[in-house]
């Protein structure tokens, strides 16, 4: 019989589960490696069943650890949803956000929205990392990732922000220079592309039913959208741009759109996407409310925020 109580042990088989061996449990945990591998051995112990098949490099589940690791999840999933309500309870919201987003959405969105929670309660501790590259929310333990785009994913949960409208944009001189007046002209422009789109050397525009795909090339490709953007107010190409990145540029005349008459598709949106699994917790959901509110007032006027 294990001298760690069953529901103690449980709940460390379910952190070594998580994540994939008993050092980085241990460490997650603030325990020592064989502390931890003391109570799996034991709960083992206690049930009368291996659980783990263990090697030097990684831990497997075994028929019975299967069984049992969905039981042992929801627990400790429950566990702590319940100290999250309780610490929420009477206005205090504390411990760790994890949040992901692009650069430009982060600086111009999610960190005001950041700034503002942490003003309102400074028990709450965030992570934020900012980078235009997707990351897999579960395997770096992100709790929330901001996304601007079409999302297809259906290992997450989305939750639509606000309907994002993309532009073909250019410096004046570069659209005097080239003078497109069709979406065809648009092939024969140094285009600056943005790596990250999902079909980044292909641009699709409509008008009145009808539209027109065509193939676009440049010498410039990155993928950070205020690189872009840069890039188009220096002259050195035409690119495809959301509003957000754009507005004031386009404002104040250091760009202007080109083909106005035509649309780009398909539109897209930014979402807060969260893992699927057990409840929201309250400081998560927090987040993205506070997310839907500030948007209103964010990006082009007019556009509707979900």
């Amino acid at each position: 019989m294990t001298s760690t109580p069953p529901l103690q042990s449980m709940v460390i088989f379910a952190h070594v589960v998580d994540a994939g061996g008993f050092s980085a449990a241990a460490r997650a945990l603030g325990l020592s490696k064989s502390a931890v591998s003391k109570a799996v051995a034991g709960l083992e112990e206690h049930l009368g069943v291996r659980l783990l098949l263990r090697t030097t490099r990684k831990v497997r589940l075994t028929e019975a650890g299967e069984r049992l690791y969905p039981h042992c999840a929801r627990m400790l999933a429950e566990a702590e949803q319940a100290e999250r309500e309780l610490s929420h309870h009477g206005g205090r919201v504390h411990g760790q956000l994890r949040v992901n987003a692009p650069l430009s959405v982060g600086r111009t969105l999610v960190l005001p929205v950041i700034t503002d929670l942490m003003q309102r309660y400074p028990e709450l501790e965030v992570d934020l990392q900012l980078q235009d590259d997707f990351v897999d929310l579960v395997a770096t333990k992100t709790d929330v990732a901001v996304r601007v785009g079409r999302l297809v994913d259906s290992s997450l949960i989305m939750r639509r922000i606000k309907a994002v409208t993309a532009h073909v944009i250019a410096s004046p001189d570069f659209a005097a220079r080239y003078r497109v007046t069709l979406p065809d002209h648009i092939a024969e422009l140094p285009f600056l592309v943005y790596t990250v789109a999902a079909r980044p050397d292909q641009l699709t525009l409509e008008r009145d039913g009808e539209r027109v795909v065509v193939r676009v090339s440049g010498g410039f490709r990155t993928n950070n959208g205020d690189a872009i953007r840069d890039a188009a107010i220096a002259g050195q190409g035409a690119a495809v741009l959301p509003d957000f990145l754009v507005d004031d540029a386009l404002r104040d005349g250091r760009l202007q759109v080109l083909l106005d008459d035509w649309v780009v598709t398909p539109s897209s949106s930014v979402y807060a996407v969260y893992p699927q699994g057990g409840p929201v917790p309250p400081h998560v959901r927090l987040f993205i409310d506070t997310l839907v509110e500030h948007a209103e007032g964010w990006g082009s006027p007019g556009l509707d925020a979900a």
